[in-house]
């Protein structure tokens, strides 16, 4: 089961400097959008105002109509499971364990675990690869095996909405396209932080770019990756292309002066002797 996620004028902030400044996005159900833009851009910011971490400071997040910051806390976690991009490390908990901390927001306050929990978890499990390593503690992981444990503890809280913060930080290749093509085929809602601007156009529906905290574009990755849009942007200067699939391809080519730099090499110290 997906939801439909609206997010209309949201505004954020800390120590007096605005960091969220009226973003609105819709994630439809069943769709897969991406939120991308330069480091500072306020893209994980946005992230953490959806799932309850920021308190925001004006505007609204719906989904499915309902407001997502009224519901208690647990109900909220049945409608929408985050995997943030930082995560405590020395966790001396099981995999299996941490995979079924999803199933918490179904549970009453004297309930334990079911066979229906426990299904679910060990469906988790395999499907994110993980059944191998269900006994082995999370600590003792690999970044990829990590990253698998923790979708894998979203999916087993079975809700129609899942909110990833980079979830290919740090990863080689071939795990940020397992890890992609695990959550893309997931069946539900995914509205994702990324800063790989071709893994997006690869994966995503729709993209959204972010710049001083604000939503400057929206749309598919096509009509968004533009050379205009990316100078603008990020600062430099790139060509792009159409890769084998139909997805737009970025090919950076160089890095943009700051406005009023002059035109010469940077003068090194000078650290030798003089003759």
């Amino acid at each position: 089961m997906s939801a439909k996620l609206e997010v209309e004028a949201l505004r954020w902030g800390a120590e007096g400097r605005p960091i969220v400044q009226g973003v609105s996005l819709t994630v439809e159900e069943g769709e897969f959008v991406g939120v991308i833009g330069p480091n500072g851009s306020g893209k994980s910011s946005l992230l953490r105002c959806i799932y309850r971490a920021n308190r925001p400071q004006g505007g609204t997040v719906l989904l499915d109509g309902r407001d997502l910051w009224r519901m208690p806390v647990k109900e909220a976690a049945r409608h929408a499971a985050a995997v943030p991009q930082e995560m405590p490390t020395q966790f001396e908990f099981t995999v299996r364990e941490i995979v079924a901390m999803g199933r918490y927001p179904h549970k009453g306050p004297f309930s334990g675990a079911d066979a229906r929990d426990e299904e679910l978890v060990e469906r988790a499990l395999d499907y994110v690869g993980m059944s191998p390593c269900a006994d082995r503690t999370f600590a003792s992981l690999s970044g990829g095996e990590k990253q698998r444990a923790l979708i894998a503890r979203a999916i087993a809280q079975d809700a129609g909405l899942l909110l990833l913060d980079e979830p290919t930080n740090h990863l080689d290749v071939y795990y940020q396209l397992e890890i992609l093509d695990l959550i893309r085929s997931a069946g539900v809602s995914c509205l994702v932080v990324m800063h790989d601007l071709n893994l997006a156009a690869q994966h995503c529906d729709r993209l959204y770019i972010m710049h001083d905290g604000r939503v400057v574009a929206g749309g598919r990755p096509r009509d968004v990756l533009t050379p205009e849009l990316i100078r603008r942007v990020y600062r430099v200067e790139a060509e792009v292309t159409t890769a084998p699939g139909g997805a737009p391809h970025v090919l950076f080519l160089r890095a943009l002066k700051p406005q009023g730099a002059e035109d010469r090499a940077p003068t090194l110290p000078f650290t030798g002797t003089r003759g």
